[in-house]
């Protein structure tokens, strides 16, 4: 299953309603869903709408097989927790 599809899932959203959320057409979401790669717009609503939901296992950057798209940093997960054993 394509991440687009189990956010979508995740939600109980129907294709239209997400295609309305992300300003496309129901077809769009139905191809992002069948293995078209997400562009980086399409991804950054994606995450954001995974987030603000706290679907955070949804987001790209922690979506295993989860499209990037070429040329583009990603920055990796930042560990809230403080240093252990710095300078004090």
């Amino acid at each position: 299953m394509s991440r687009t599809a189990a956010l979508r899932k995740a939600l109980g959203w129907p294709q239209h309603q997400l295609a309305e959320w992300l300003c496309v057409s129901q077809p769009t979401v139905s191809n992002l869903e069948n293995g078209q790669a997400e562009s980086g717009p399409t991804r950054r609503l994606l995450d954001q709408l995974a987030r603000e939901h706290g679907l955070f296992d949804l987001a790209s950057d922690v979506w295993p097989g989860a499209p990037v798209a070429t040329g583009e940093a990603v920055a990796p997960p930042v560990d809230p927790s403080p240093a252990v054993g710095g300078a004090a």
